[in-house]
Protein backbone atom coordinates (compact mmCIF):
# COMPACT_ATOMS: atom_id res chain seq x y z
CA UNK A 1 0.00 0.00 0.00
CA UNK A 2 1.43 3.36 -1.10
CA UNK A 3 0.12 6.67 1.00
CA UNK A 4 0.07 9.65 -0.14
CA UNK A 5 0.71 13.02 1.68
CA UNK A 6 -0.09 16.71 -0.37
CA UNK A 7 3.18 18.53 -0.49
CA UNK A 8 3.37 21.20 2.04
CA UNK A 9 4.35 24.87 0.83
CA UNK A 10 6.44 25.99 2.96
CA UNK A 11 6.13 29.73 3.27
CA UNK A 12 8.66 32.42 2.51
CA UNK A 13 7.94 34.11 5.93
CA UNK A 14 8.82 31.13 7.57
CA UNK A 15 12.08 30.22 5.53
CA UNK A 16 13.55 33.54 6.07
CA UNK A 17 12.84 33.59 9.62
CA UNK A 18 14.85 30.11 9.85
CA UNK A 19 18.00 31.81 7.59
CA UNK A 20 18.02 34.45 10.01
CA UNK A 21 17.55 32.13 13.16
CA UNK A 22 20.66 29.73 11.73
CA UNK A 23 22.66 32.96 11.65
CA UNK A 24 22.02 34.04 15.64
CA UNK A 25 19.01 36.07 15.07
CA UNK A 26 15.89 36.07 17.37
CA UNK A 27 12.90 36.65 14.78
CA UNK A 28 9.38 38.06 15.82
CA UNK A 29 7.33 36.91 12.66
CA UNK A 30 3.96 38.86 12.54
CA UNK A 31 3.54 39.03 16.15
CA UNK A 32 3.89 42.93 16.33
CA UNK A 33 1.96 45.72 15.86
CA UNK A 34 3.84 49.01 16.20
CA UNK A 35 1.57 50.66 14.53
CA UNK A 36 -1.74 50.34 17.16
CA UNK A 37 -1.66 51.96 20.65
CA UNK A 38 -3.30 48.66 21.71
CA UNK A 39 -2.03 45.93 20.42
CA UNK A 40 -2.53 42.29 21.32
CA UNK A 41 0.73 41.73 20.74
CA UNK A 42 1.97 44.19 23.41
CA UNK A 43 4.51 41.35 24.57
CA UNK A 44 6.09 41.74 21.36
CA UNK A 45 6.01 45.14 20.55
CA UNK A 46 7.74 45.93 24.28
CA UNK A 47 10.94 43.53 22.94
CA UNK A 48 11.30 45.72 20.09
CA UNK A 49 10.72 48.59 21.92
CA UNK A 50 14.34 47.62 24.12
CA UNK A 51 16.14 47.19 21.12
CA UNK A 52 15.07 50.53 19.24
CA UNK A 53 16.01 53.44 20.53
CA UNK A 54 13.40 54.70 22.58
CA UNK A 55 12.81 58.69 21.99
CA UNK A 56 12.37 57.80 18.46
CA UNK A 57 9.66 55.61 19.29
CA UNK A 58 7.44 58.79 20.64
CA UNK A 59 8.17 60.82 17.26
CA UNK A 60 7.72 57.59 15.36
CA UNK A 61 4.07 56.98 16.86
CA UNK A 62 3.32 60.74 16.67
CA UNK A 63 4.10 60.67 12.83
CA UNK A 64 2.54 57.74 11.94
CA UNK A 65 -0.81 58.91 13.64
CA UNK A 66 -0.76 62.06 11.88
CA UNK A 67 -0.06 60.85 8.41
CA UNK A 68 -2.61 58.13 8.69
CA UNK A 69 -4.83 60.91 9.78
CA UNK A 70 -3.89 62.53 6.57
CA UNK A 71 -4.71 59.61 3.99
CA UNK A 72 -1.03 57.97 4.14
CA UNK A 73 -1.53 54.39 4.37
CA UNK A 74 1.66 52.94 6.65
CA UNK A 75 1.90 48.77 7.26
CA UNK A 76 3.86 47.11 9.70
CA UNK A 77 6.48 44.99 8.03
CA UNK A 78 6.79 41.23 8.18
CA UNK A 79 9.66 40.39 10.19
CA UNK A 80 11.66 42.06 13.36
CA UNK A 81 14.76 40.62 13.43
CA UNK A 82 17.79 41.20 16.53
CA UNK A 83 20.56 40.38 18.57
CA UNK A 84 22.24 41.81 21.08
CA UNK A 85 24.05 43.58 18.83
CA UNK A 86 22.16 44.53 15.91
CA UNK A 87 18.32 43.97 14.87
CA UNK A 88 16.34 45.83 11.78
CA UNK A 89 12.69 44.93 10.01
CA UNK A 90 12.64 42.44 7.03
CA UNK A 91 9.80 42.48 4.61
CA UNK A 92 9.63 39.27 2.68
CA UNK A 93 8.58 39.03 -0.73
CA UNK A 94 8.24 36.28 -3.68
CA UNK A 95 10.78 36.62 -6.35
CA UNK A 96 8.01 38.93 -8.55
CA UNK A 97 6.10 40.66 -5.86
CA UNK A 98 7.02 44.10 -5.16
CA UNK A 99 6.90 46.34 -2.35
CA UNK A 100 3.93 48.64 -1.76
CA UNK A 101 3.98 52.55 -0.41
CA UNK A 102 2.45 51.73 2.77
CA UNK A 103 5.37 49.31 3.79
CA UNK A 104 7.88 51.33 1.65
CA UNK A 105 6.86 54.47 4.80
CA UNK A 106 7.00 52.13 7.67
CA UNK A 107 10.31 51.31 6.63
CA UNK A 108 11.45 55.18 5.76
CA UNK A 109 9.69 56.35 9.06
CA UNK A 110 11.44 53.33 11.11
CA UNK A 111 14.83 54.64 9.31
CA UNK A 112 14.54 58.46 10.09
CA UNK A 113 12.92 58.13 13.35
CA UNK A 114 13.68 54.73 15.28
CA UNK A 115 17.07 54.71 13.72
CA UNK A 116 16.19 51.15 12.76
CA UNK A 117 17.50 49.72 9.06
CA UNK A 118 14.94 47.85 7.29
CA UNK A 119 15.76 44.71 4.18
CA UNK A 120 13.50 43.90 1.65
CA UNK A 121 14.34 39.79 1.44
CA UNK A 122 13.51 38.16 -1.77
CA UNK A 123 12.64 34.38 -1.73
CA UNK A 124 13.41 32.75 -5.25
CA UNK A 125 10.72 30.86 -6.94
CA UNK A 126 12.84 28.10 -8.50
CA UNK A 127 15.12 27.57 -5.66
CA UNK A 128 16.38 27.78 -1.87
CA UNK A 129 18.19 30.98 -2.79
CA UNK A 130 17.77 34.23 -0.37
CA UNK A 131 18.52 37.37 -1.60
CA UNK A 132 18.60 40.65 0.74
CA UNK A 133 19.28 44.10 0.57
CA UNK A 134 18.79 47.67 1.96
CA UNK A 135 16.25 49.63 1.37
CA UNK A 136 17.10 52.95 -0.19
CA UNK A 137 13.43 53.55 -2.39
CA UNK A 138 11.72 56.93 -1.74
CA UNK A 139 8.23 57.10 -0.69
CA UNK A 140 5.29 60.16 -0.69
CA UNK A 141 5.56 61.43 2.70
CA UNK A 142 4.07 65.15 3.39
CA UNK A 143 6.39 67.89 3.75
CA UNK A 144 6.78 67.95 7.06
CA UNK A 145 9.65 65.40 6.62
Amino acid sequence: MVLAFPTVMVSAKWKTEQHFRQQGFYVINNEFNLLSKHSKFERYNQIIKLMIHEPGLNLFLDAVQRLTSQGYSIENPDLFVYNLHTSFFAEVKKEKDVLREPQLRFMLLACLLLKTESKLVYMSDTDSSIIYEIITEKVTLPKMF
